[in-house]
């Protein structure tokens, strides 16, 4: 088969393309010029990116198009006029997941890394493929489980009925399509029915706790009625370190295994839980040294709390953009780093958000010792009714200033030493990331 994605590069498109080629079918695409972190593994690949165009789509090929675009855009419009099979991004994904022993990871928070943390457990027992929300996806021809990042956005995960569905945390997000918590909730709801076999659920987060439990349901966290519990928890600059008991073999809680791992964060803990969870549902197994080691051998996922050293300095680049995740990244890097400075810089996203949670964002960004605030990229849209600038971010912070993403800025930090560069962002702050180490 010939499949061209109108939207390539997008995080989710670049990993389905990845996916395409796995299963021996040729792949092309479209996208706008601007360098994405997604199209290098593309590259690698040696799958074509042209620049939208309707000369670029030809008789014989099959469409999926990307979230973001619709049937007047060029290259959709060149479609329709040929009669071309054309797919949305979800029903293309729907076939895969009905052919495969499927887990959808799913959650307003973590999915990108717990979708890697399942995926690299699981592979090593059973052959598994994955489509992970960074612009990674593997899936090969002997596949019989996938591992899909799932996103509630506009209710997209709806398109598709797993074996397990996995709900990491339910937080008010995306208020351009939900218009209350509990339209969010009802939606979390609707995906858990979606569950042909189990739901794994955040036994500790009273929004997972309002829907309604059933008898397919298997809780984790860190209280004690929950089936996967993490106790006598420790945080330190080497990593974390817990012990595991569960009741799900037996009945009744039992201690099972001290696990001692190099990573980083509370939340993190959470998703390994989540990982353990799954991986007993789906292989009934208690090897849990075999676990560990593959939760070792863990290289992180793009994009996640991803670290860059340069002498004294440390670069982390991460895509928080929710007042909770920026505060936990906050946290992660004071855990890993207790002795150095903490220079925070956030670039906003979609202007809905901002304007919900800028009063949340401008305080925990004062958890920071320095705060700089990026301008909206010129490629976000104004919702409806939204007129603002960064400077609605700015009067909730005590320590923010507002910077350009240039030379000029970048020579403010030219004296820094033993800090943690912080940079949180869903857009692209890599390259000025790029540029300062540079300068650095």
């Amino acid at each position: 088969m010939n499949y061209y994605l109108i939207g390539i590069k997008g995080s989710g498109m670049a990993s389905l393309a990845h996916i395409l080629k796995d299963l021996n079918h040729e792949v092309s695409g479209s996208d706008i010029k601007q360098h994405i972190f997604t199209e290098d593994d593309l590259r690698k690949r040696n799958i074509p990116i042209y620049e939208f165009n309707e000369d670029n789509i030809k008789e014989g090929m099959i469409i999926i198009k990307g979230n973001a675009f619709s049937d007047d855009h060029i290259e959709m419009q060149a479609a329709i006029r040929l009669g071309l099979k054309i797919y949305t991004y979800m029903e293309m994904l729907s076939q895969i997941v009905d052919d495969h022993y499927t887990i959808s990871i799913a959650g307003t928070h973590g999915k990108t890394t717990t979708t890697g943390l399942v995926s690299q457990v699981l592979m090593g027992k059973e052959p598994t493929g994955f489509l992970i929300g960074d612009g990674h996806g593997q899936l090969l021809l002997n596949s019989t489980n996938f591992v899909l990042e799932s996103c509630e956005y506009q209710d997209n995960y709806l398109n598709y009925y797993p074996d397990i569905v996995l709900i990491n945390n339910v937080e008010y997000d995306h208020v351009d399509y939900f218009h209350s918590i509990n339209d969010y909730i009802a939606s979390f709801a609707k995906f858990a029915a979606h569950a042909k076999k189990y739901v794994v659920i955040n036994g500790d987060d009273e929004n997972c706790l309002s829907i309604e439990k059933q008898v397919n349901f298997y809780y984790f966290g860190f209280n004690d009625h929950n089936n996967f519990q993490a106790q006598n928890v420790i945080l330190n600059e080497q990593g974390m370190e817990f012990d595991l008991y569960s009741d799900y073999f037996t009945g009744h809680k039992e201690f099972y295994y001290h696990f001692k791992l190099p990573l980083y964060g509370v939340h993190i803990v959470m998703n390994i839980l989540a990982t353990i969870a799954i991986y007993c549902l789906k292989t009934n197994d208690k090897d849990w040294a075999y676990v560990e080691q593959q939760l070792l051998n863990f290289k992180g996922v793009a994009r996640r709390f991803t670290i860059l050293e340069k002498n004294s300095n440390v670069f982390i680049d991460d895509y928080a953009h929710h007042p909770t995740a920026i505060k936990l990244m906050i946290a992660t890097s004071r855990q890993k780093y207790p002795d150095k400075k903490i220079i925070a810089f956030f670039k906003p996203d979609r202007y809905s958000r901002i304007f919900e949670f800028a009063q949340s964002i401008g305080s925990v960004l004062d958890d920071a010792d320095e705060v700089y605030l990026f301008e909206f990229p010129s490629t976000s849209t104004k919702e409806v009714g939204i007129d603002i600038d960064i400077n609605y971010v700015k009067q909730f912070s005590k320590k923010a200033l507002i910077i350009e993403e240039n030379e000029t800025s970048i020579k403010l930090f030219k004296n820094y030493h033993d800090c943690v560069f912080l940079m949180m962002s869903s857009k692209n702050v890599y390259d000025y990331t790029k540029d300062l180490m540079n300068s650095l």
